[in-house]
């Protein structure tokens, strides 16, 4: 919703961003669009939408769900956390670890073995992914390309599981450094 404050008797107005299902909706550095999450796509990517023209754009086309985000205080960049696993060059190789899974659901067995602790996060099993943090440049219509790794090497989780959000990470002021805090994995 809007509420122009200039307004003496303001009345607010539902974006049809909302529409689609919206969440961690924050504004643009110019103040000119909203940039938020919504699955309206069939997975969860970064959405925009224009404040002027209140038209909504797929900002992410990832082969993964993004679980947050934040933009550069620049606006050049966005920075998505995604659950990879740690051993695959690309996303589509993440993406075809988890549904191969799903292929095998007529075998008359099958078991999952865990050498490492943690095996379950509250509500879900550990599936061998790691939260990790990858930037992408955005170009002028808005739109984001070129997905690099941040924490390549790095076997740990940022966010943290199971509850970590795009408050675990985040920008320097010149847009030129991201700093994040981490769960590192490990036997203990």
């Amino acid at each position: 919703w809007l509420v122009d404050l200039n307004d003496k008797t303001p009345a607010p107005v539902r974006l049809p961003a909302s529409d689609g299902g919206v969440s961690s909706a924050r504004w643009s550095a110019d103040g000119r669009s909203i940039y938020f999450l919504s699955s309206r796509s069939g997975s969860s990517q970064v959405w925009r939408t224009d404040i002027a023209t209140k038209n909504s754009v797929k900002v992410t086309d990832l082969a993964i769900d993004v679980g947050s985000f934040r933009t550069s205080p620049d606006s050049r960049t966005l920075l998505v956390s995604l659950a990879v696993f740690t051993d695959c060059a690309t996303l589509d190789c993440t993406k075809q670890k988890l549904e191969a899974p799903k292929s095998t659901a007529g075998a008359k067995a099958n078991g999952v073995v865990f050498d490492k602790l943690f095996i379950r996060h509250w509500d879900e099993w550990a599936d061998g992914t790691r939260n990790q943090l990858f930037a992408l440049d955005l170009d002028p219509a808005g739109k984001a390309n070129n997905p690099r790794p941040l924490m390549k090497g790095f076997d740990g989780d940022s966010p943290t599981k199971p509850f970590g959000d795009e408050g675990d990470y985040g920008f320097s002021a010149d847009g030129k450094s991201v700093v994040f805090s981490a769960k590192v994995a490990g036997n203990n």
